[in-house]
């Protein structure tokens, strides 16, 4: 019978595995650059990927810091495209500003919770339309309450460390790097056979979404999506929205928040973004300017800010009809920011009287 011998002295045979690692990972990083490289000089742009998490991070941020209170915008992707925080901060350079606007959601359910937050109290910018305001079931509602559920319920438990921590790193890379847009993925690019569509909106880090209408999307293009908007909208232009719902919402509902957010110091304007052509022929059609917009100050008492009240704020088009192309943005924030430090400022001022001996 054979027999065999243990040798401890055996080993197996040597390799360079660590020059074997390094040579791989120097492959990866180089690959990944000429990657970059390429899919920039195609014209692609970082985005980075909007989410229940990412809104959470910034619906934390709403609180003052260090005497330094928060301007915060809430509303609809009206806002969300067509405000930008880093512009507004420089009418505003004694707050910090928090983008909190969510696409394809109403913002009741944002302004309730901020204002009902026992801790909050800096100045809300709602972006709003009376029907909006008026809407009590609809797909938008829900989106807009699952935020706002997620952030209390799931965000900050110890549960979602984790996930915070890796949302984080990916806000990061999608922020810098042009490769880990979803454009790009691998499954995508498979999809369009290596052969990806530019996203004309594009998410930053603070969550402003700039949308370049005219500089990333062909005049064909632009003309289809502008006709798409406008089929959706005219759908609606049967609906009427009851003055006595708008008055019902106004005295009963958002009259007692805004009561509740001037208590702890807080402020809030609403504004109207602008609409152009037949999708603003189409809202005032819904809820005309005279009858409702105009009368839901005296209603609620939050002080309003209309486009159509303002030459430097309803001068520019809508290229889609709905909202304001990139190159527009900066300019219609610097006014807008003005007649906003205007109207917080006569909120002030009685207050600042009072106190006054």
């Amino acid at each position: 019978m054979p027999s065999f011998t243990s040798n401890s002295e055996t080993r197996c045979p040597s390799a360079p595995y660590l020059t074997i690692g390094l040579s791989v990972a120097s492959l990866v990083v180089f690959f990944l650059c000429i990657s970059e490289f390429y899919w920039r000089n195609e014209g692609f742009l970082p985005n980075i990927v909007d989410s229940k998490l990412f809104w959470s991070e910034h619906r934390h941020r709403v609180y003052t810091e260090q005497s330094r209170k928060k301007l915060v915008i809430v509303g609809t992707s009206r806002a969300q495209l067509g405000i930008d925080p880093t512009v507004l901060n420089q009418t505003f350079p004694e707050f910090d500003t928090v983008q909190l606007a969510i696409d394809g959601a109403l913002p009741f359910e944002v302004i309730k919770d901020l204002c009902t937050d026992p801790k909050f109290d800096g100045i809300i910018l709602a972006d709003v339309t009376v029907p909006f305001l008026c809407v009590t079931d609809s797909v938008s509602k829900r989106k807009e309450l699952e935020y706002v559920s997620y952030y209390h319920n799931t965000f900050q438990t110890a549960a979602a460390f984790e996930k915070r921590m890796n949302a984080s790193m990916g806000v990061f890379l999608q922020s810098n790097l042009v490769i880990f847009s979803p454009v790009l993925s691998f499954k995508s690019l498979l999809y369009n056979r290596l052969k990806p569509e530019w996203l004309y909106f594009h998410m930053h880090k603070n969550r402003f979404r700039p949308a370049f209408y005219h500089d990333r999307l062909t005049p064909e293009a632009l003309l289809d999506h502008k006709n798409q908007r406008v089929e959706r909208i005219t759908k609606q232009v049967a609906l009427r929205i009851p003055h006595k719902k708008l008055e019902d919402i106004a005295q009963n509902e958002l009259h007692p928040l805004y009561a509740q957010l001037r208590q702890r110091g807080g402020h809030m304007v609403f504004v109207r973004m602008p609409t152009t052509g037949a999708h603003w022929q189409a809202d005032e059609h819904i809820a005309p300017k005279a009858e409702y917009w105009d009368t839901l100050e005296a209603l609620s008492g939050i002080p309003t800010i209309h486009f159509l009240d303002h030459p430097e704020l309803s001068k520019f088009d809508c290229p889609d009809t709905s909202h304001l192309d990139a190159r527009d943005v900066t300019e219609f924030t610097q006014n807008l920011g003005l007649i906003l430090r205007e109207k917080w400022y006569a909120q002030t001022m009685p207050t600042n009287m009072e106190q006054t001996p």
